[in-house]
C-alpha cells in the first residue's frame, strides 16, 4: 500500500504561505485535501474557504472582496471620466463602488447634474447612454473596442447583436466563438486557450492524484495500469452490473466507476469488480469531497453512504 503525505493543519499553513505568499490565515481545522477550510484574507479581513488541494495546485487562490475593490477601482476611473463629459460632479469615491452581491458598474451614487439637481447614477447608466440616445454597436465600433481592450485579439466575423455568436482569432492564432456581451463584459476569451490551461493545470504535479512521496518509475506504473485492457474491462463489468446506475441516488446521469479502496493505495483489488460500485458525478465528487483522494476506504464510503442495504451488498462482495 503507498504512503500518502496526509494533510494537516501545519502543512496547509505552509502551503498558504508559499503559494499565495501569506495572502491568507488559516481559522478552520483541516479535515483532509478535499474539504474546504476556513480562512480569512490578510489584505481585505474577508473569511472565505479554501480546499488544501487547491491551494497546493495554485488553483482558485482568488479573495472574491479583493477582487471586486480591484474591478472597482477601474470601474471609477471610467466612472468619473464619463460622468465630467456629461458635465457632472461628484464626491464619491471607488470604496463606495463595493458593494456586496452587486457588481461595481451597477452600484448607484449620487452625484450633481448641471441644473444643480442631486441623482443617483451608475456606471451601467451613464456608459450605456449618449445624449439621451442609446450607444449603437456595430461591426466597425466593437472592432475598435477590441483592438483597445483586448491586445493582440482580432474580430473576424461580423457584430450583428450582442448576444449573438461572433468568430475572433486570438494571439495564439486559435480561432473561436463567443457572444460578445461575454468577451467585453465578464472578460471571456479564447475557450481553446481555456481549455488548454485548464488541462496542465491538472497534469503532473498539480494533479490532485499526485503523490510527491512516489518515484517517476511509480508514476509511470499507475499511469500504464489504468491504461491497461484488464482496467478498460473492469469498468465495462462494473458498469454493466450496476446497469450504468448511480447505487446511491438512482441517477442515469453521467454515470462512473468508484473504486471502494482506492485506485492508488489497493494494487491487488484495482480491477476487482467487486471493489467497484457505479456513481453519477455528483454522488462521485461528492464523496471525494468529504474523504479527499489517495486512500479511500470501505469505512469511508459507508460513512458516507448511510445505505444500510447497499452496504450490506458491498461488503458481500468484498468478502467473497
Amino acid at each position: 500500500m503507498t504512503n500518502l503525505k496526509r494533510w494537516s493543519n501545519e502543512r496547509f499553513e505552509q502551503e498558504l504561505v508559499t503559494k499565495t505568499n501569506s495572502k491568507y490565515t488559516r481559522v478552520g481545522e483541516v479535515i483532509n485535501n478535499c474539504q474546504p477550510v476556513e480562512v480569512v484574507c490578510n489584505d481585505c479581513g474577508t473569511h472565505l474557504t479554501k480546499r488544501p488541494d487547491n491551494v497546493r495546485l495554485k488553483r482558485s487562490l482568488g479573495c472574491w472582496k479583493c477582487s471586486k475593490i480591484e474591478k472597482a477601482a477601474h470601474t471609477y476611473v471610467s466612472f468619473t471620466n464619463r460622468l465630467k463629459e456629461l458635465g457632472y460632479t461628484y464626491t464619491f469615491t471607488s470604496k463606495d463602488l463595493v458593494v456586496d452581491d452587486v457588481t461595481p458598474s451597477r452600484v448607484k451614487v449620487p452625484v450633481i447634474n448641471q441644473a444643480g439637481t442631486r441623482v443617483d447614477k451608475s456606471y451601467d447608466n451613464v456608459m450605456r447612454r449618449k445624449g439621451g440616445k442609446p450607444i449603437v454597436w456595430n461591426t466597425e465600433r466593437f472592432n475598435a473596442w477590441v483592438i483597445e481592450n483586448a491586445p493582440g485579439y482580432k474580430l473576424i466575423g461580423e457584430y450583428e447583436k450582442n448576444t449573438k455568436k461572433t468568430t475572433f482569432l486570438c494571439p495564439d492564432g486559435h480561432v473561436f466563438s463567443m457572444i460578445p456581451k461575454n468577451f467585453k463584459d465578464t472578460g471571456r476569451r479564447c475557450t481553446e486557450c481555456s481549455r488548454i490551461a485548464n488541462s496542465e493545470s491538472r497534469r503532473g504535479e498539480k494533479s490532485h492524484f499526485y503523490n510527491a512521496d512516489m518515484t517517476d518509475e511509480e508514476r509511470q506504473a499507475l499511469a500504464e495500469a489504468r491504461r491497461d485492457a484488464k482496467y478498460a474491462q473492469f469498468r465495462r463489468d462494473v458498469l454493466k452490473r450496476d446497469n450504468h446506475e448511480c447505487q446511491a441516488c438512482k441517477s442515469d446521469e453521467k454515470p462512473e466507476v468508484h473504486h471502494v479502496y482506492s485506485f492508488g493505495a489497493y494494487e491487488e483489488l484495482r480491477t476487482n469488480p467487486n471493489n467497484g460500485i457505479v456513481l453519477c458525478r455528483d454522488c462521485h465528487v461528492d464523496f471525494h469531497r468529504k474523504h479527499g483522494y489517495g486512500e479511500n476506504t470501505l469505512e469511508q464510503f459507508t460513512e458516507w453512504l448511510q445505505n444500510d442495504n447497499l452496504i450490506e451488498t458491498v461488503k458481500n462482495r468484498l468478502e467473497a
